[in-house]
């Protein structure tokens, strides 16, 4: 027997009402949870919720991401679970690759107001030349964006920023830790 909550029948009434308006609603999932559910389902011998995992973060991507995502999908086809779980794995680990000059107006517009117009500091850090920044693979990174840090003035852009946004905001950053 399953057994809804009444916040569940309440989501599930407002997504019926969505579709009957004929609107599109997708799951508001990122790509680093859906390629952390497509590696779970796979180290669990479910190729079926790998695949759906992928086919949701095919939506999302574009480019090489979005070749290797075709990869790893034609793998699990294939009955390669080895080699889809080798795929998504390298994929959690690549850099980030984004558009420093979208990263620019990300930044201008959720940023600028706490670290500086031109990364120098104020109410936040400098961000130009900085060792964390500099230390932090784009992965971590991203999730720091995220998380915020707790207790100061950098609270986390979860829900504020979608991958596109946050890719291109870390590539801008990155273009900071290579000045002189």
């Amino acid at each position: 027997d399953l057994v809804l909550s009444p916040n569940q029948v309440e989501e599930l009434v407002a997504l019926i009402a969505a579709w009957r308006r004929g609107e599109q609603v997708q799951p508001d999932f990122t790509l680093t949870e859906l390629l952390d559910n497509a590696v779970f389902s796979l180290a669990q011998d479910d190729p079926q919720s790998a695949a759906l995992a992928i086919q949701r973060a095919s939506q999302i991507v574009s480019g090489t991401t979005l070749q290797n995502l075709q990869t790893a999908a034609d793998q699990i086809t294939a009955g390669d679970l080895a080699a889809a779980q080798q795929t998504i794995t390298a994929l959690q680990a690549a850099p980030t690759h984004g558009d420093p000059t979208a990263g620019a107006e990300v930044y201008t517009a959720q940023c600028a107001a706490c670290h500086g117009a031109q990364g120098e500091g104020g109410v936040g850090v400098a961000l130009v030349n900085n060792a964390f920044v500099t230390a932090q693979s784009d992965p971590d990174l991203r999730q720091f964006i995220l998380d915020g840090r707790p207790g100061t003035a950098m609270s986390g852009f979860m829900n504020r920023l979608d991958d596109t946004q946050l890719a291109n905001l870390i590539a801008f950053l990155r273009l900071w830790q290579a000045a002189p």
